[in-house]
Parts: C-alpha cells; sequence; structure tokens
C-alpha cells in the first residue's frame, strides 16, 4: 500500500512540476512579447503606459449606471429572500404542493408539477427588476436586442430552469431517502418519500 502511495505522489510531482507544465513559446506569444518590450522601452521607466480615461460626460454616464447597477444587486438579493417567505405566508408553496400531489401518483411528475409552479411564481415575481434591467442595458447602448426577442429567451430560461430545477429537486430527495435511511437516520415516514 506504501508503495502506491509512493509511485502516485512520483508521478504528481512528475506531472505538475513547473518544468512539466512550461510550454515553449509560440510564434503568436513571441510577436506579443516583443511588441510588450517594444512598447514598454518606448516610455519612460516609472511611466508605464499612458492611461486610458473616459471623457467626462461618459466618465459620468458610466459611473451613474454603476450606481443604478449596485443598487438593483441590493434590491435583487432582498427581495429573492422576501418573495419565497412571501409565497411561504401566503400559503402558495402549500397549494402547489397539492396541486402537485393532486396531478400524479409518480414523485418525477409531482417534482416537475411543483417546479413548474414554484418556477412560474419566481419568474413573474422577478419580471419587474430584470425588465428594468434589459431597460437600463438598452438606454446607456450595453444591448441592441428587443423586447420579443429578450422575452423568447426569458422564456426559454424558464423551461431550462423548470428541467433542471426538477432533476435537482427529485434527485436531492432520492438520495436523500436512500442514503440516509440505509443508515437509520430518517424515520419510518420519512423513508416512504
Amino acid at each position: 500500500m506504501r508503495m502506491r502511495w509512493l509511485l502516485v505522489m512520483m508521478l504528481a510531482v512528475a506531472l505538475f512540476s513547473p518544468r512539466a507544465m512550461h510550454a515553449a513559446e509560440t510564434p503568436a506569444e513571441h510577436v506579443a512579447n516583443v511588441y510588450a518590450a517594444q512598447e514598454l522601452a518606448s516610455h519612460p521607466a516609472l511611466g508605464n503606459l499612458p492611461d486610458y480615461s473616459l471623457p467626462a460626460d461618459k466618465l459620468a454616464r458610466a459611473q451613474h449606471l454603476h450606481a443604478i447597477s449596485m443598487r438593483i444587486v441590493a434590491v435583487d438579493t432582498v427581495w429573492s429572500v422576501v418573495q419565497i417567505a412571501l409565497l411561504l405566508w401566503l400559503g402558495i408553496i402549500g397549494w402547489m404542493r397539492d396541486r402537485a400531489e393532486h396531478a400524479a401518483e409518480n414523485r418525477w411528475a409531482q417534482a416537475a408539477v411543483f417546479c413548474f409552479w414554484l418556477g412560474l411564481a419566481l419568474f413573474v415575481l422577478d419580471l419587474p427588476l430584470r425588465l428594468y434591467g434589459h431597460h437600463l442595458g438598452l438606454q446607456y447602448g450595453l444591448s441592441v436586442q428587443g423586447w420579443g426577442s429578450w422575452f423568447v429567451d426569458k422564456l426559454k430560461s424558464l423551461a431550462l430552469s423548470w428541467a433542471l430545477y426538477t432533476l435537482l429537486a427529485r434527485g436531492t430527495m432520492w438520495a436523500l431517502t436512500r442514503f440516509l435511511a440505509a443508515g437509520g437516520w430518517l424515520s419510518p415516514s420519512a423513508r416512504s418519500l
């Protein structure tokens, strides 16, 4: 056993040593390095390369957009927690669970129905912030995508999220019931899931 461990360690050192990981300079890298050396040589030692700065009007617009973007991120973070709390407090999550249980006997189908309703609710609740974000992108020239194609993209995202969340939710429940039940960690009623 020690010999195997020693061989694995020697192989790892041989493969990941700096000499083994360093490849020869490619022709494109050589051209780039020569150009960079010429640029550095043509400027004073402490001056380095000239700085790039925006004109005053564009700088003000960029700073304003950054401030708005940071507010949107903060509001979105808080809103993500609030919307789940609201859905729970209003009993909408329970309603979704009941619809899923009545829709099918199969647990995978129930997970698909529940994830559909949950994804749709979160999509609708997130829509105002997403609309405002796209409006800002259009206003500041960061996006050229029209509203129709943008909304179609959001619907595609909803469909992909639904499929992935269904797999994740049911797969997690399956793993929990199989592996934790085997060790006696779950009660008999939880094992029936």
